[in-house]
């Protein structure tokens, strides 16, 4: 018998032939992560952004009022 690259079978319990569709199996677990990778991305992301300007802003602050008191 002759299986196709993207499909396996498995033998259940019963002795049934059941067929796992790798490239959908696939698919679905690629799109899982990538969701996933999105999710934390919109939560790092803005967060480094707003770190940064608060240290740049500190940082230029600083020197700004001590050329003005010094």
């Amino acid at each position: 018998m002759l299986v196709p690259v993207t499909v396996m079978t498995a033998l259940a319990e019963t002795g049934t032939e059941v067929a796992f569709d790798m490239t959908s199996l696939m698919t679905t677990s690629v799109s899982s992560i990538q969701t996933q990778l999105f999710t934390a991305m919109n939560i790092v992301v803005p967060a480094i952004v707003s770190i940064t300007a608060v240290v740049v802003t500190v940082k230029f602050g600083l020197k700004w009022l001590k050329k003005i008191t010094g």
